[in-house]
């Protein structure tokens, strides 16, 4: 392998990492009940995988692994944010029910 080829997969391990930290920083916050941004984290998995696509097969193996526990990481996160989201939806219906049984229907009866 050259020295541009390792330095190609030296970035991109770098990447790789940058990328879990984030992931599990977002976990973090939304156990403790905070908002994340997930723009972020969006547009760097994007550039991550145009650059790993962008290399030879010989290049790119020794990336497997990383990818593969990258892309765990942030299934366990789709996860919880489906759960939260699940939690937030709940929330909200029953609000709007007790709303709607306070305040009493608007719609007046025909005669």
């Amino acid at each position: 392998m050259s020295n541009t080829q390792v330095t190609i997969i030296e970035n991109i391990e770098r990447e790789i990492m940058a990328i879990g930290t984030l992931v599990h920083d977002a976990m973090h916050q939304l156990t403790k009940g905070e908002l994340i941004d997930m723009g972020a984290l969006d547009g760097r998995i994007t550039a991550l995988c145009a650059q790993i696509e962008g290399q030879p097969p010989e290049t790119a193996a020794p990336l497997r692994d990383q990818v593969l526990a990258m892309i765990d990481d942030m299934t366990r996160l789709a996860k919880m944010i489906e759960v939260r989201l699940t939690g937030l939806r709940g929330n909200l219906q029953q609000g709007g029910a007790a709303a709607y049984a306070m305040r009493g229907s608007t719609n007046k009866p025909e005669r």
